[in-house]
């Protein structure tokens, strides 16, 4: 279970609590001294199995899903847009990440008024060696900030690209990304591992369903059907 852990709370949020809590004085206490009430209320209410104990009503008020932080002292809404056009990548696992964007306040509202204007996350990944570049679109709208895309290609560079296309089938790139590698798994690379029935079972085996059906992973697909990707 999740305790509330009251040094990392700021002080409106503090006085918040000992508001709600009616402790007296609260508006001209220290903030040790707010901790030191709180806390003295905590051990009124030390099992936190009890319906309505401090620790779940105050693990609660911080649940997006069951608090209202615009009540809160200081607390405003964060802007809809930002003054600038970015597009960020972050690795969430070796085939996926996650893509946030946003676009500066006068891009946005110029591309709204154009009602022909569609939008596209392309997925890009890059040319190296002799392998040429290779990337797919992820139909987005203007209202979207962010994304999870697969990377879907093993051993290779990528970069996230913010696409707009005109009704002319004109496109224009706004902005790109850092770049993130997906590497190579070392089962695709030492597919004589798999041969022996017992090193199927250990390695193969986990990656199959119930129903024989593969993990949804062009890699493993890869390594399993000997299909070229």
């Amino acid at each position: 279970m999740v305790l509330l852990n009251l040094e990392t709370l700021t002080d409106s949020e503090l006085q918040s609590i000992a508001r709600q809590e009616d402790i007296d004085d609260w508006e001209s206490l220290s903030r040790e001294e707010l901790l030191e009430e709180i806390e003295s209320l905590y051990e009124d209410n030390e099992d936190p199995e009890t319906s309505g104990t401090l620790n779940q009503k105050y693990l609660n008020t911080l649940n997006p899903g069951n608090s209202d932080f615009a009540r809160l002292p200081g607390v405003e809404d964060l802007p809809k847009h930002y003054n600038k056009t970015y597009i960020h990548v972050t690795q969430k696992d070796d085939s996926w990440v996650y893509v946030f964007w946003n676009l500066s306040e006068n891009e946005y509202k110029e591309t709204q008024d154009d009602e022909g204007l569609s939008f596209a996350i392309r997925a890009v990944a890059l040319a190296e060696d002799s392998k040429p570049e290779l990337s797919y679109d992820i139909a987005i709208t203007i209202h979207d900030k962010c994304w999870t895309v697969e990377m879907p290609w093993p051993g290779r560079t990528y970069v996230m690209k913010l696409v707009t296309k005109a009704a002319d089938g004109t496109e224009n790139v706004v902005c790109t990304s850092n770049t993130v590698h997906r590497p190579v798994s070392w089962l695709s690379t030492h597919r004589n591992a798999i041969e022996d029935p017992k090193g199927y079972a250990l390695l193969v085996k986990p990656l199959i369903s119930r129903d024989g059906v593969p993990v949804n992973c062009n890699e493993v697909k890869n390594i399993i059907y000997g299909e070229n990707i």
